[in-house]
């Protein structure tokens, strides 16, 4: 996994990271990235949402076409991160 030999750069430099959910990888990038929040973005609304502790896998992974929150992009952005005002 890519992140893994990323981990100085990413506490130098805090990036926003975006990730494609993966069911197998997940609960180890959440780790790598322990200090960042995870977003998805919700597109009906056009604004990022807080994902919960708990991950579903209806939330996250595509169960359908009509549940256009079930999106597989995952947005890391560093703890305390302000979001800009448009």
């Amino acid at each position: 996994m890519v992140l893994r030999g990323l981990k100085k750069t990413i506490s130098v430099y805090k990036p926003i990271i975006l990730v494609e959910y993966n069911k197998e990888y997940f609960c180890e990038v959440k780790k790598i990235l322990s200090k960042y929040e995870a977003y998805i973005y919700d597109i009906e609304n056009d604004k990022m949402l807080k994902l919960n502790k708990k991950i579903t896998n209806n939330k996250v992974a595509r169960t359908s076409k009509k549940n256009s929150l079930s999106i597989r992009n995952i947005y890391f952005l560093p703890n305390k991160y302000k979001f800009a005002q448009c």
